[in-house]
């Protein structure tokens, strides 16, 4: 009799090990590695080869990292708007701080009638790190990865001061993704 006690003991304690298990949330399944960088055109020694997702063309990407996640304070998913000239004073008006749209060089292809953007607001430490890389690569292209893949390649056209930054153009689905795993860190 002491053998079948032990081996129903066994399997609830291996049961109970798995509910455990799957208890607890992966860090890898939720999380969403977000990285900027600054790239280049042509390609070069110590530069990795990259297709941007909002154009199709190929850039070439620097090692440095200039925001992570851990730059990140939080983020939102946000119904696209108008991509006029007035954008970035209507954003920093209404966020009381300054604000920079982040937009691509072209249109893409298949773009979504009703796209969403992600707004994203960065620490202190992130906002003072994008101005000092923006003001020091002005002509050149920055690049937003997410999960590895470049999906956004700008040109610098002038030094990003603000603690907020959207990125544009997902779909309803995308932006929620990268939302949730955004807060999530």
């Amino acid at each position: 009799m002491a053998p079948i006690i032990k081996a129903s003991t066994l399997v609830i304690y291996f049961s109970y090990c798995v509910a455990l298990v799957l208890a607890v949330p992966q860090s890898n399944q939720s999380s969403v590695r977000i990285e900027v960088r600054i790239a280049e055109e042509k390609p070069a020694e110590g530069l990795t080869e990259a297709i941007a997702k909002n154009t199709g063309e190929r850039v070439y990407l620097h090692t440095d990292v200039i925001i992570t996640n851990k730059d990140m304070v939080e983020a939102r998913a946000v119904v696209g708007a108008d991509k006029d000239k007035r954008l970035d004073a209507d954003l920093s008006r209404i966020f009381n701080q300054e604000v920079h749209v982040i937009k691509p060089d072209s249109n893409k292809e298949g773009h979504v009638s009703e796209s969403y953007n992600i707004e994203v607001v960065l620490t202190k430490d992130g906002a003072e790190k994008l101005s000092k890389a923006t003001g020091k690569y002005l002509g050149k292209l920055i690049v937003i990865l997410i999960d590895g893949k470049v999906i956004d390649a700008a040109r610098v056209r002038s030094r990003l001061n603000g603690k907020t930054v959207r990125i544009m153009d997902f779909t309803k689905e995308e932006a929620e993704r990268i939302v949730r795993g955004i807060n999530r860190q």
